[in-house]
């Protein structure tokens, strides 16, 4: 091979390299952003939702009793302690 095909070879492989990093660079971006996302959405879902043995009781009087309650607003009688 001559100078200047090692030169030209040399060039691709420089230009491979510097898309592959790019390529990288671009998951690792995107994995970044569906975990920053994900944790948004978590968090969302904690803020409006109640876990663990809880009690209320409607109008009528019926007590409702669950481990999950999913709210827009919290009952004010919404606690452990009426379930007993």
């Amino acid at each position: 091979m001559d100078f200047y095909m090692l030169k030209a070879l040399r060039r691709r492989q420089r230009v491979r390299q510097i898309l592959e990093k790019r390529d990288r660079l671009e998951l690792k971006w995107m994995r970044n952003l569906i975990v920053i996302l994900s944790l948004i959405a978590v968090i969302t879902f904690l803020s409006a939702c109640s876990i663990g043995p809880k009690c209320t009781y409607t109008q009528e009087g019926t007590k409702i009793k669950s481990w999950f309650w999913f709210y827009k607003d919290k009952p004010a009688d919404l606690d452990k302690m009426n379930c007993n």
